[in-house]
């Protein structure tokens, strides 16, 4: 039998290790790596590797990428950037995936935990609490000391915390008896919720129509429990009225949130909360619903101690004990603000006026900021400020729009923000500036008819102005525009660099904030309508603010005079008046003295001021029908620029017209049209006057300037007593209103 031959490995032909490796790239790129070592066995073993590089690249953050880039120090100095595959090994990114399911990193449940398991697994129910609802023993609660005065409450104790626990109900035929109607000593009562009435609750006014009950959870939440959230709306729209009411488990608090959310600006409204009045009709109905059940539990030889003293005080109109109640007289009818030259800021810089403007009436006053373009004409201001009330889209008339070149419509309001205004519902109106005038010229169109056939001027209850330049003023030619060609402006004024700032803010409007809306739609003066060269174009000589229908012309003596000639500004007989005039100088020769420097903004108020009394009205042309009726001599028609030249020297113009703000002249704030040509009562005293319809009352404040009142909330005692006096009045305008209308 042949010997079987043994089968020999390669390792076996080689005497000695090769202490060459072996390195080498073929024609394909692919590098091979061939070793010869000794195994763990003693084995002689050829180890052999084919690499193939693959060019990969990846998108890393420039950081990264700079880093790679860094000069190597240290062992690596001098080396090329990058990893050195002989020193370094680079390995794959590896994504780290936390889960949310870590079993190590959960603590044990509570026992408590455990019993609910345990409980839900034998059918028992979920567990909650008797006095919060929430899931957990009620020994467990949270709320335990803020709500257990509610559970003995309804369980029917009273003031007195010395009751003896509540014996179980003996209740006949097997009946459940709930705890909330078992009375002491087991009596079956007849329950008394826990309403509005019970809880501390608090009345918010001036909310916005689209808040929802979500909102005011949220915003009240973080002060305490709620517990109940009711916010009135319209049976048929749906639509918020603007009130609501939110009650809190625990009164402190309450208190707290009124304390912190009253004042609050909230959705471009300023909000008011104050304590719920009782409504006394319900009362009495509860009163003589529990006094019913009283009179059955006697029958039924129960104990009814808890029902008599609760019907007793309910059919006397008045609440049970420690309960505050304010009965209130006050139909308030809502303010609308409109912001003068530049403004628009509404509450985020008005403040908290409303607190002082509410203290003359226990309800609260819904005030409304109008949102109208800051530097438009009084005529498309007016057009905004219709359509921002009522909704729709802004029409500022086919004749207006072709005569000045812009669009005939402009921005769309699919809700408006009182669209309940009309003449059964008027609305009061406030304007800061040019936003005075813009009342105006809104009540006259309103006159005409001029946005829809059933518009009357009785839609405008009362307007209230504040440093209002009806007439004009003497600013706008010191700061630019030309006293001999209006609405021309000179070169390199402030009032030019005015305008060039107005350009750029509308061009990237489209990028911008709200607070820098101009209202420009219908001009098409953005990058997405104006091509860049004739943006240049306009920046050089603009086409808006040197025409008849922005602000700086409607401010003019001559654009006054023209209004006063179309019996704009005329009183209505049924629409309550009332100016508020600020005064800082007093004299011819400009004085520092003479007003106070309360903080440097009111520095450049100085530097306007000045310029205001030092003005040169002989240069004015056309002459201002102000300058023609001071002279005593002539008749109007026979004055002409050089009459006014050699006959009217500045010594000759009145204190009124010199007198100023710092923005407006006096004469110019209190009404349109001279005393001899209107109805008016300019004002000696801080005593207060019956109001009087068809008037213009001129209240005038000495030592304070255009911006002392507002915009701008300092909190100081002038705001504050301002305030309280506007309340006042606005207050007598609607008793006087509703005592007319024999309510």
């Amino acid at each position: 039998m042949a010997s079987s031959i043994p089968k020999t490995s390669w390792a076996d032909d080689v005497d000695e290790l090769d202490p060459r490796n072996e390195d080498f790239v073929d024609e394909n790129g692919i590098r091979t790596v061939i070793e010869y070592t000794i195994n763990d066995e003693g084995k002689k073993v050829k180890i052999t590797r084919r690499i193939k590089r693959t060019l990969q690249k990846s998108i890393v953050e420039h950081a990264v990428a700079e880093r790679q880039k860094w000069t190597k120090f240290g062992a690596e100095k001098g080396n090329k950037p990058g990893p050195d595959r002989a020193t370094t090994t680079v390995g794959e990114n590896v994504s780290l995936k936390i889960s949310a399911g870590n079993k190590a990193g959960e603590s044990e449940p509570a026992p408590e935990e455990n019993v609910k398991a345990q409980l839900s697994r034998a059918g028992a129910g979920k567990v909650v609490c008797r006095l919060c609802k929430g899931e957990h023993f009620t020994a467990k609660c949270p709320y335990k000391d803020t709500l257990a005065g509610l559970e003995t409450t309804e369980n029917g104790g009273g003031d007195d915390d010395t009751h003896e626990p509540a014996a179980p109900a003996a209740s006949s035929g097997g009946k459940y008896v709930p705890p909330s109607m078992r009375g002491p000593g087991g009596a079956r009562t007849a329950g008394v919720g826990s309403t509005r009435e019970e809880l501390p609750t608090l009345r918010v006014t001036n909310i916005s129509e689209d808040t929802h009950e979500q909102d005011l959870r949220d915003l009240f939440g973080r002060f305490g429990r709620v517990t109940r959230v009711f916010i009135g709306r319209d049976r048929e729209t749906g639509a918020g009225k603007g009130f609501a009411f939110v009650s809190f488990d625990d009164r402190a608090a309450a208190q707290k949130a009124m304390d912190k959310v009253h004042g609050m600006g909230y959705d471009n409204l300023i909000l008011s909360v104050q304590w719920s009045h009782v409504n006394i009709k319900t009362w009495r109905s509860r009163g003589i619903l529990a006094l019913v059940n009283a009179i059955t539990s006697i029958e039924n030889n129960d104990q009814p101690p808890l029902l008599v003293t609760y019907a007793i005080p309910c059919l006397l109109s008045s609440p049970m004990p420690d309960k505050q109640v304010m009965h209130s007289h006050c139909d308030s009818v809502p303010l609308i603000i409109v912001d003068g030259f530049l403004g628009g800021a509404g509450t985020n810089l008005w403040g908290d006026f409303e607190r002082f403007l509410n203290q003359s009436c226990d309800k609260s006053r819904r005030v409304i900021f109008a949102s109208v373009g800051p530097v438009s004409s009084l005529h498309d201001r007016a057009c905004e400020l219709y359509y921002a009330l009522c909704g729709g889209t802004v029409d500022y008339g086919e004749e207006h729009s072709k005569i000045y070149g812009h669009s005939r419509h402009g921005r769309a309001h699919s809700k408006g923000l009182y669209p309940q205004w009309s003449r059964q519902r008027p609305l009061h109106f406030l304007g800061h500036s040019t936003g005075g005038p813009t009342i105006l010229k809104l009540q006259f169109l309103l006159k005409r008819r001029y946005f829809a056939p059933d518009d009357h001027p009785d839609m405008i209850l009362s307007v209230n102005t504040i440093s209002s330049p009806f007439r004009g003023t003497q600013l706008v030619y010191a700061l630019g525009e030309r006293t001999d060609a209006a609405p021309a402006v000179r070169p390199l004024s402030v009032g030019s660099l005015i305008a060039k700032g107005v350009h750029l803010v509308t061009y990237f409007s489209p990028f911008l904030p709200r607070a820098f809306d101009l209202h420009a739609e219908c001009r098409s003066l953005s990058f997405r309508d104006l091509p860049f060269i004739d943006w240049l174009r306009q920046l050089w000589s603009s086409d808006w603010a040197e025409s008849r229908d922005a602000t700086p012309f409607d401010v003019t003596f001559e654009a006054a005079d023209e209004r006063e000639s179309n019996a704009e500004g005329r009183v209505h007989p049924r629409t309550y008046y009332r100016s508020h005039v600020a005064s800082m100088t007093s004299n011819f020769v400009f004085d520092l003295s003479s007003a106070p420097l309360s903080s440097l903004c009111t520095i450049p108020l100085y530097l306007m001021s000045w310029a205001m009394t030092t003005f040169d009205f002989t240069s004015l042309n056309p002459i201002p029908s102000f300058l023609i009726n001071n002279s005593p001599t002539l008749p109007p028609s026979w004055y002409t620029l050089s009459h006014v030249e050699e006959g009217l020297a500045s010594k000759e113009v009145s204190v009124e017209h010199r007198t100023n703000d710092g923005i407006v002249p006096v004469f110019s704030q209190w009404h349109p049209f001279p005393c001899t040509l209107t109805r008016c009562i300019h004002e000696t005293s801080l005593e207060f006057q019956k109001p009087e319809a068809g008037v213009w009352y001129v209240s005038q404040r000495e030592e304070a300037t255009h911006v002392s009142f507002v915009p701008w909330w300092r909190g100081t005692t002038q705001q504050k007593a301002f305030w309280e006096r506007m309340g006042r009045w606005l207050r007598a305008v609607d008793d006087a209103y509703f005592g007319q209308l024999g309510l």
